[in-house]
């Protein structure tokens, strides 16, 4: 009985969440075009302005910005119908054409009064619903300063929470997990952006989680991660907040840290896939046809699409080509010698004045899930390798759970030597 009274209570949860995030992809279609056109054509004189894709910094990989995307995604918002909202949601269309670049045709659809033309069903694109909502007061260059303070504010409130919970060494773990995807390049792409966003939330939120909702928690997460993300990074929505609960448990000594793993995964992929799916039946019953064929190719180019890479090596270069996009690998010299300082300061100098030491009773248990948990990104590059090869530039951003965990690790084996004033009181 309990059991079918929890599977009831998560149906009805997954179903509560669907209804308001399609209603909230529906409202955002009411939103008159004409309230939204002069921000937006702002927006798109901007994008038209700059290339698709660019790099801040030459010789830095991670710091390429991808125009292209955003300006789909703005387009998508332009064209939302409020004629037609339900299908207009569901369809996603946008105006382009056969050549030239897709900033240019956002400015050129505004401008002449162009019709859609093109469907992008495969997503959800709620991240066009929000844009829509924006764009009655700014245009995307203050969006993007507005998604720069507000990830700013989430990182520094979970620093609080952490230091709060005599928690320094984890927020300090966490600092060198974003400063190792150059995190600061990413609220100046919205395309990057969500899925951080939507990690920060669920980090902080889960911090201060009761253990029995932990499924009802992830799986809303999940809900929320397909329904906002254009295939970027959305392991992190999972990973970031399940470790910090992992830690809070382990120094507690709370054990079933492996269960709450299974289970938080569980719920979590059955939101992610689960809201995904809905997308596709949706819009299947929405269209009166069957969408499939718009989703299994771009699924298969996804997999294993042809860059000419050999077939063999295809997952490995693929992993070697994210890993080679993390800090410090392309920051040069500057990018060395703030790592050799930080070892200096970090590792060397409390080592030899004997701050630190290997740990008396350590949590054997946790450490294999840790290192399990590191390994989740390989296995995505692995599976998504033709996608992991060609969006390197984003999509190594994942490892920044792989990071976390590693220096999780680290923590369960080392520990701080009081100092001897606090010893010779105790």
């Amino acid at each position: 009985m309990k059991t079918i009274l929890s599977i009831i209570k998560y149906a009805l949860t997954f179903l509560l969440v669907l209804g308001f995030l399609f209603s909230l992809l529906v409202l955002a279609t009411l939103v008159p075009r004409e309230a939204i056109k002069e921000n937006m054509l702002e927006s798109a004189e901007y994008m038209r302005d700059g290339s698709e894709y660019f790099q801040i910094v030459d010789f830095i990989k991670a710091s390429r910005i991808d125009h292209y995307a955003d300006t789909i995604t703005l387009s998508i918002a332009y064209y939302l119908d409020a004629n037609n909202p339900v299908k207009s949601s569901m369809l996603a269309s946008y105006y382009r054409k056969e050549s030239g670049q897709m900033n240019e045709f956002l400015a050129e659809g505004i401008l002449q009064g162009l019709p859609e033309n093109q469907e992008y069903i495969r997503y959800w694109h709620g991240s066009a619903a929000v844009i829509r909502f924006l764009h009655l007061f700014w245009n995307i260059k203050t969006i993007y300063i507005i998604h720069a303070t507000l990830m700013a504010g989430l990182y520094f409130r979970l620093l609080i929470l952490l230091f709060k919970k005599g928690m320094l060494p984890e927020a300090i773990a966490f600092s060198l997990s974003m400063i190792a995807v150059s995190v600061w390049y990413v609220p100046l792409c919205l395309e990057y952006t969500w899925m951080f966003l939507v990690m920060f939330v669920a980090t902080v939120l889960s911090l201060c989680l009761a253990e029995k909702n932990f499924g009802i928690f992830f799986l809303m997460i999940g809900m929320i991660a397909a329904y906002l993300d254009f295939l970027t990074t959305e392991t992190l929505t999972l990973l970031i907040p399940l470790l910090f609960i992992l830690r809070i448990r382990s120094r507690q000594g709370i054990g079933g840290n492996w269960a709450i793993t299974v289970k938080s995964s569980i719920t979590w992929g059955v939101g992610f896939v689960g809201m995904w799916a809905s997308k596709w039946v949706l819009a299947s019953v929405i269209l009166g046809e069957n969408v499939m064929p718009y989703v299994t190719g771009h699924i298969d180019e996804r997999l294993s699409g042809y860059l000419g890479v050999p077939l063999e090596n295809y997952i490995t270069v693929a992993i070697a080509r994210n890993l080679k996009c993390l800090f410090p690998y392309e920051y040069g010299i500057s990018g060395a010698v703030l790592v050799f300082a930080f070892i200096i300061v970090v590792v060397i100098i409390p080592v030899a004045r004997n701050k630190v030491t290997i740990r008396e009773k350590i949590n054997k248990q946790i450490i294999p899930l840790y290192l399990l948990i590191a390994l989740v990104p390989f296995i995505r590059f692995a599976v998504l390798r033709n996608h992991s090869y060609a969006h390197r530039f984003f999509t190594h951003r994942a490892l920044a759970s792989t990071v976390l965990a590693l220096c999780f690790v680290v923590l369960e084996l080392v520990q701080l030597n009081p100092r001897k004033a606090v010893m010779k009181n105790a």
